[in-house]
């Protein structure tokens, strides 16, 4: 009996260990566990009668390690377990029955209360970081807004300053070479008219890029 003890407390202490595991195999080795403290438990139960006593601990790491259905399963099997196996010591007796099933009606409250706060926090927790992520979408989004618009500003005012310019200078050019095709300086004029075109489609083409695509189908 002494050994069993000392293997239950063993098997019990061990369960720290679990939470180390790689979690993939967590949930594996967690079974494994608190199958083997109940094997233990159950052969101490036939050695020791008053061992029953322990179903208690047992139930929260049923609880806790075993899944949502299991969990309260395995509670319901143990306090039966411990009430027949006190009943079969010293008779049942009022005590000896109500005694399991009130620590088992407590601590599933318990554990239930606990696994809805656990899943709430969770929820919360995942609501959270929606909500940053939606936050850090919608700042990228805002701060790309600016840029566009920034841009689509400057595309505006070189539009309207530099190419009009441009533009008119090419026109003025155009007109005076028009007007006396035999004046001096008539290839000056066409080289300055040609270098004020080039100037323009350069700007019309940094426009273009600058632009977003509905400023620049105006251009």
């Amino acid at each position: 009996a002494l050994a069993l003890a000392a293997a239950f407390a063993v098997l019990y202490l061990l369960g720290a260990r679990v939470r180390m595991v790689r979690e993939s195999r967590r949930a594996a080795v967690g079974a494994v566990w608190i199958t083997a403290l109940t094997a233990a438990w159950i052969a101490l139960l036939v050695l020791v009668p008053d061992a029953a006593y322990l179903v208690f601990p047992l139930f929260f790491l049923y609880l806790h390690a075993l899944p949502r259905a299991a969990g309260p399963i395995a509670v319901v099997v143990a306090t039966l377990v411990a009430v027949v196996a006190l009943g079969l010591h010293g008779g049942f007796t009022i005590g000896g029955v109500i005694g399991p099933l009130v620590g088992a009606g407590v601590a599933l409250l318990i554990g239930l209360g606990y696994r809805a706060l656990a899943r709430e926090s969770a929820e919360r927790e995942a609501l959270l970081a929606e909500l940053i992520a939606t936050r850090d979408l919608l700042a990228a989004t805002e701060r790309e807004q600016g840029v566009l618009t920034e841009r689509a500003r400057l595309a505006r005012e070189i539009h309207d300053t530099v190419a009009q310019g441009l533009s008119s200078i090419q026109m003025l050019l155009h007109a005076a070479e028009a007007a006396d095709g035999d004046r001096p300086g008539l290839d000056h004029i066409r080289l300055a008219r040609a270098t004020a075109a080039d100037g323009l489609a350069d700007t019309r083409r940094f426009i273009r890029e600058l632009a977003p695509p509905s400023l620049d189908a105006g251009l």
